[in-house]
């Protein structure tokens, strides 16, 4: 502290000097598990099928066939909890005994098909220098920060050798490696990442003989370049990604009058960020990278052999029967064995069924023939990353489970964003007992690109779907666009990926551009009222983005990004009155009555939208909620 020396130092004002030494550990052990599964009826697919989950139904009343409303149904509520059991089952191969393993009746431990053993470390060490320099009319800051996190994963999860698609979260021989030099088990990961964050700001106050009487002027800028400490990230491939790190600028003024009772502050900030984490709501369906190439893979083996979800044998007449030259002879004689089903109608003649026959042959083919080829393969170092196993034969005890295991928990999308705005905020207090706020921003928030490694593969694997390799049937035999490789991936993920590339540099959707907000509060000090004090505010929001129409292009279907729909702006409005006084010398009480959203109604607000423009998912208006505190103040 300088304020008392010589006039020739005293300009240096004062100095605070803060240090910070921390260090955090965090363990995360997770399991996620499927409530039952069949254990004799589509035993080689994955636990995480549906085609092994044992689904429970249960009647609460009578059957309300041809009642034009649910008036006199007496529904009852469910009184206990659905535990579905094995027994006699027919099935179309013919009657089995269902066996079920259930998570309510003891068998838990068979039923784990997911789980993470992680732990993220980190060391951080700060220090911070504000000076208060001539009389503190320029106050300047410097930061700095040091951080250092080690992740740690256990990696892939041990499989259970009784279920298929089962893991064992519990096997001892699961750990979380030790060192670097520790990696033994498949995608275990052992990484440290180090960074440093600076901050520099500087206020400058005007000086009171400057400024007409009551007046106060600040001007402020700040500069800070950040690091978010994260060594747990990989890429596609397993690969480690680099830490997150930012830039933020900012410059501010604060104007102040009548003795403080009106100030106004206006703030101009803007941040990149480079390789930060998107949400899983930015490209939904990322899944879709692993899975359609491990379905693709399991059911194409089953239909090159005939076997799984692909017995029938579309070649003959009466597909699910052997061969007979007479009985059940060959639709198409050069045609003995087809396991995709033909699309044939009534009015076919022999010629035509002949021609389908050959054609569906040759898509079957050439579908498989493309799966097969060493050179479509997917990458090796994905594979090993996801879990993937995609060598095994069509009588594998455990096909599912080698064709799709989850998606790794430590896979992360990155891209760079950058966000800028303008922030204002006023209050004035016209009264000593009456205060009035009010604040507006405005925001521009965009995503600049998409790491390079993810939208590489994308459209590499995407362009091989256009051809033979992407009608790769799902499921089974059945001729449906949507049951492909190409089918499915294009409408769960790629159409996703594909809006997502189309709104680079422009404003995220989800962003409303414009927020304001009033809120006034009067105090009653003296008379019959005193005590009292009753206020409300108003709650503004612009209008979002909840949607893109789809337009025909010459090249199939396109979102129309230029043509955002809106879902409308939000407006809320909350009340408040409350009353305190002193109940004795050493207890106060105060009582308040809130109200918000105090004229919202049963309203349902669109959040995404149909191909034609209708609301296809909306949630429900926040409710208007009334709560009565009660405060005592000993």
């Amino acid at each position: 502290d300088f304020r008392d020396q010589s006039d020739s130092l005293n300009w240096l004002g004062r100095h605070v000097f803060t240090g910070l030494y921390s260090d955090a550990t965090i363990d995360r052990a997770t399991q996620g598990w499927i409530r039952n599964t069949a254990v004799n009826v589509n035993s080689g697919s994955s636990i995480t099928q549906a085609n092994r989950y044992v689904a429970t139904q249960a009647y609460i009343g009578p059957s309300l066939s041809g009642a034009s409303s649910a008036s006199g149904a007496n529904l009852q509520a469910l009184n206990s909890v659905l535990v579905p059991t094995g027994g006699p089952l027919t099935t179309i191969g013919g009657p089995i005994n269902l066996g079920v393993i259930s998570a309510d009746t003891g068998g838990l431990p068979n039923l784990y098909d997911e789980a993470v053993l992680a732990q993220d470390s980190i060391e951080s060490t700060a220090f911070v220098w504000q000076g208060f320099l001539f009389d503190g009319l320029v106050v300047p800051m410097f930061g700095y920060r040091e951080d250092e996190a080690t992740a740690r994963n256990a990696g892939n999860v041990p499989n259970n050798p009784i279920v298929t698609g089962a893991r064992l979260p519990f096997d001892p021989t699961w750990q979380l490696p030790v060192d670097a030099n520790d990696l033994g088990n498949p995608n275990s990961s052992f990484d440290v990442e180090k960074g440093i964050n600076k901050t520099y700001s500087l206020v400058v106050h005007a000086p009171r003989s400057m400024m007409p009487e009551g007046m106060d002027l600040s001007l402020s800028y700040a500069e800070s370049s950040n690091f978010r400490p994260d060594a747990s990230r990989k890429d596609l491939r397993g690969g480690k990604i680099n830490a997150a790190t930012g830039d933020t600028e900012e410059y501010g003024l604060t104007f102040s009058a009548m003795d403080g009772k009106l100030n106004l502050r206006v703030n101009k900030y803007k941040t990149k960020v480079f390789r930060d984490t998107l949400s899983d709501s930015s490209i939904p369906n990322s899944y879709m990278i692993g899975a359609g190439e491990g379905w693709g893979y399991r059911y194409g083996i089953e239909a090159r052999d005939g076997t799984g979800a692909f017995t029938s044998n579309f070649a003959l007449q009466n597909p699910n029967a052997a061969f007979d030259p007479v009985s059940n002879p060959y639709i198409n004689p050069d045609v003995t064995d087809l396991r995709y089903q033909p699309v044939l109608t009534a009015g076919m003649t022999a010629a035509e069924r002949a021609a389908t026959i050959a054609a569906t042959k040759q898509q079957q083919d050439a579908a498989l023939g493309a799966l097969l080829d060493p050179a479509n393969r997917p990458d090796p170092a994905i594979l090993s990353f996801w879990n993937q196993d995609l060598t095994f034969e069509s009588n594998d005890p455990d096909p599912g489970g080698k064709a799709w295991s989850g998606t790794p928990a430590t896979f992360a999308v990155t891209g760079d964003t950058q966000s800028e705005g303008w922030e204002y905020e006023l209050f004035y207090q016209p009264t000593n007992n009456w205060n009035i706020s009010v604040n507006a921003s405005k925001t521009d928030a965009k995503r600049l690109n998409i790491a390079e490694s993810y939208s590489a593969y994308v459209d590499e694997r995407w362009e091989l779907y256009q051809g033979p390799y992407g009608q790769v049937r799902f499921w089974g035999p059945a001729p449906n666009v949507g049951d492909t490789i190409v089918g499915k991936y294009g409408a769960e993920f790629y159409s996703n990926y594909l809006l997502f590339t189309l709104l680079n540099d422009s404003n995220v959707p989800e962003l409303r551009p414009w927020r304001f907000n009033v809120v006034s509060n009067y105090s009653f000090t003296d008379g019959k009222f005193a005590g009292f004090n009753v206020g409300g505010s108003l709650r503004w929001q612009d209008e979002v983005t909840i949607g893109f129409p789809i337009d025909q292009g010459p090249d199939g279907y396109v979102y129309d990004v230029n043509a955002p729909i809106k879902g409308g702006t939000e407006t809320n409005f909350d009340f408040w009155a409350g009353y305190e006084t002193a109940l004795n010398d050493n207890v106060d009480w105060r009582i308040q009555l809130n109200i918000r959203n105090a004229f919202t109604g049963n309203d349902l607000i669109p959040i995404t939208i149909n191909p034609d423009g209708t609301a296809a998912t909306s949630r429900i208006a926040p409710g208007r909620s009334i709560t009565l505190t009660n405060t005592f103040t000993f």
